[in-house]
C-alpha cells in the first residue's frame, strides 16, 4: 500500500503564504471568537479570514519564524512566533485590516473586534516574550500528532532563544496541546462572553511567570494549575 511521505517541519516558503492563510482560516473559522466576532457572515468569513491571514504571515514572516508542517508538498499545519517587539501591529497594519473588512464588507463588526483585542492586549506580559499564534493543523488531518509536532519545533526554537513563550486560545483542546508543550495558563477571562486562556512557558525550566501589563480584578480569574514548563527533549517525549 503507498505510504504518505514524512512528516517535515519546515519555514514557511513565501509562495505558500496563500495556502497557509486559507488553512488557517478553514480550520478557524468556527472558533468561539470568530463566530461571536463575525456572527452573520456565513460563507464570507472564510473568505475574509484567509485575506487577513495573508496580511498577518506576510509581516510576520519579516520579523518572526512561520513554520509549515508538510508531507512531501502538501502542507497540513502552520504556525507562527514573532520576537519580543513585534506583538502589536504599527498603524500602517492596523489600517491595511480596515482595508480588508471594508473590501469584504465586514466593518460593522470593527467595534466587537476592537473590544477583542483590547483584552488581549491587557493580558500581553510586560517582559520580554515571544508571541505565538495563528496556528492550525487542516481540518482532516488534527488528531494525528501534526500539532504536537509544531509544538516540538516551536519549543525548540523558544529554548535556543532562551525566550518566554506567551499565546492565547479560545479552544480547551488547545488548552490542553499547550500543556503538553510546557505552557502553563496564568490567566482566563471572558471575551466578548467566550472563555479564553492566556498561556505562558518559560524556557526550558519552570519560573515564575511575567506579570500581565493590566489584568482587571474584576475579570481575571487566579491561574489554573497547569503542567510544569518543560524541556524540548521531554515535550517531545509527552507528544508520543
Amino acid at each position: 500500500m503507498p505510504t504518505s511521505p514524512p512528516l517535515a517541519i519546515r519555514p514557511l516558503e513565501p509562495a505558500s503564504i496563500p495556502a497557509a492563510a486559507r488553512l488557517l482560516a478553514a480550520s478557524m473559522r468556527d472558533n468561539p471568537l470568530h463566530q461571536r466576532v463575525f456572527a452573520g457572515e456565513g460563507t464570507r468569513l472564510e473568505p475574509l479570514l484567509a485575506d487577513a491571514f495573508i496580511r498577518l504571515l506576510r509581516r510576520q514572516m519579516r520579523t518572526g519564524h512561520v513554520l509549515a508542517a508538510c508531507e512531501g508538498d502538501v502542507l497540513v499545519g502552520v504556525a507562527a512566533m514573532v520576537p519580543p517587539g513585534q506583538c502589536q501591529p504599527d498603524l500602517r497594519e492596523k489600517l491595511a485590516m480596515l482595508s480588508i473588512l471594508a473590501r469584504g464588507r465586514a466593518l460593522r463588526h470593527l467595534p466587537r473586534i476592537a473590544r477583542w483585542l483590547r483584552a488581549w492586549a491587557r493580558h500581553d506580559p510586560e517582559c520580554a516574550h515571544w508571541h505565538l499564534g495563528p496556528a492550525a493543523v487542516d481540518r482532516a488531518r488534527q488528531g494525528q500528532g501534526i500539532g504536537s509536532r509544531l509544538m516540538e519545533a516551536v519549543c525548540d526554537r523558544l529554548d535556543v532563544s532562551q525566550g518566554v513563550g506567551y499565546l492565547e486560545t479560545d479552544t480547551p483542546a488547545n488548552v490542553r496541546l499547550y500543556r503538553r508543550g510546557g505552557f502553563e495558563v496564568v490567566a482566563e477571562e471572558p471575551v466578548l462572553g467566550v472563555p479564553n486562556w492566556f498561556m505562558q512557558r518559560q524556557p526550558g525550566v519552570c519560573s515564575t511567570p511575567c506579570p500581565a501589563r493590566t489584568t482587571p480584578a474584576s475579570t481575571a480569574s487566579s491561574p489554573t494549575p497547569g503542567a510544569a514548563p518543560q524541556s524540548a527533549k521531554r515535550v517531545i517525549e509527552s507528544a508520543r
